[in-house]
């Protein structure tokens, strides 16, 4: 079985999610676009896969403990909804929480290529 380890980025937070599935990617996405208050803006940016799933757990694992730190983690973002034209925002728990983080784009980059240099 496949194991993937991906990088999505999220332009309405500006967030980003390094994960992973045993699923195929593209449904995954779709899974977090439908179900955790993630729209089709979603953006899958990057993808390494591997049948080893201890590998792509450890490969995730380090790359939350090196961009995990205060400035860059989130566990929750503002989802402002409007209803009947008025703008109402709430904090709500991002899915996977633990796996959200505000990534400059020199850090993408380097992601790429630590998730590429990895396998």
């Amino acid at each position: 079985m496949t194991h993937n380890l991906y990088l999505i980025y999220d332009p309405l937070t500006g967030l980003h999610k390094i994960g992973i599935t045993g699923q195929d990617v593209n449904k995954r996405v779709n899974n977090l676009k439908r179900k955790y208050h993630h729209g089709d803006q979603l953006e899958l940016i990057h993808t390494v896969s591997s049948d080893d799933a201890e590998h792509i757990e450890l490969m995730e694992e380090q790359l939350h403990m090196e961009y995990g730190d205060v400035q860059r983690k989130r566990k929750t973002w503002i989802l402002t909804e409007d209803s009947a034209g008025k703008e109402h925002k709430r904090e709500v728990n991002l899915n996977g929480y633990t796996e959200w983080f505000f990534l400059t784009t020199s850090d993408v980059f380097d992601v790429k290529a630590s998730m590429n240099g990895m396998l």
